[in-house]
């Protein structure tokens, strides 16, 4: 029995110390992060809370160690301890100064491409430890996610939904409005308003102004409503249907002309005829 005491706390001592550095290997990444920084600053800032969390998590093992063996084996676990919690403390500590000294290195290393990249506009991603190129901003882009929000879809999302015949009987009302055949609504919408402005009688002095606005006119009249553009699509114009306006472009390209707006502005007319017509679903024949 006193031959076999000496063997179990041998053993009872290499199981605590596999027991502590198992805890330490796990522990690692998370104490020390070794994550790139961004500049001298973030270099810095990370040194310190490598030594810090050496520092402490070395303090804790030293306490924490002597008194767990003193409860399992006594003095003699208490001693155990003590040596075992020296030990890891020792190496925490030390650990955390070498990644600190390293981070700060790093940060050192890093400053002068910082200073590059932050005067080109890049931005630091601080999760990937990168540089990332900004992107541009798209205001199509920002439509569709605001029209996407409001219930109404965007264009993209339209260009999907949507079948549309790689070939038509008919090109001339998309050639009017300066189109493509899977054109979606917003994109006929506001390619009728450029061209209807643009050709308007009373801005231009061409000889077959009336009829090109006319045809404008007419084409939006057809590729603005879904069952006559599908027949137009398949039958050309003679299956266009009867003609009508839309309330709302109607009351927008009439009160809302460019001409006018140097001296009135934008009439809040054409807003609420618009919108009213546009809830009621109101067409003028």
């Amino acid at each position: 029995m006193a031959a076999a005491l000496p063997i179990h706390n041998v053993s009872s001592g290499q199981a605590r110390a596999e027991e502590v550095l198992r805890d330490a290997e796990e522990a690692l990444p998370v104490l020390f992060p070794v994550q790139a920084p961004r500049d001298v600053l973030g270099g810095l800032w990370s040194g310190i809370k490598c030594v810090l969390g050496g520092v402490l998590v070395g303090l804790a093992g030293l306490i924490a160690q002597p008194i767990e063996g003193a409860r399992e084996e006594g003095v003699v676990g208490c001693f155990r301890g003590v040596g075992v919690g020296l030990l890891a403390g020792l190496f925490f500590a030390i650990t955390g100064l070498c990644t600190g000294v390293f981070q700060t290195l790093r940060g050192v290393a890093a400053t002068p491409r910082a200073i590059c990249m932050a005067g080109r506009g890049w931005r630091w991603d601080a999760q990937s430890g990168t540089w990332t190129e900004p992107k541009a901003y798209s205001l199509l882009e920002e439509a569709d996610e605001v029209l996407v929000e409001d219930g109404e879809p965007s264009e993209t999302a339209e260009r999907k939904e949507r079948t549309r015949p790689t070939r038509v009987a008919d090109t001339f009302y998309y050639d009017q409005l300066g189109v493509a055949i899977d054109a979606s609504q917003q994109e006929i919408r506001r390619a009728y308003f450029q061209r209807s402005r643009q050709c308007h009688p009373d801005k231009t002095s061409e000889e077959n102004a009336k009829e090109r606005f006319q045809s404008i006119s007419e084409a939006y009249q057809v590729l603005s409503d879904k069952q006559r553009r599908r027949n137009y699509d398949l039958h050309g114009r003679d299956g266009k249907g009867e003609g009508f306006i839309d309330a709302k472009v109607f009351f927008d390209v009439l009160l809302g002309a460019d001409a006018l707006a140097p001296y009135v502005g934008r009439l809040r007319i054409t807003e609420v005829l618009g919108q009213d017509c546009g809830e009621k679903g109101e067409v003028f024949s």
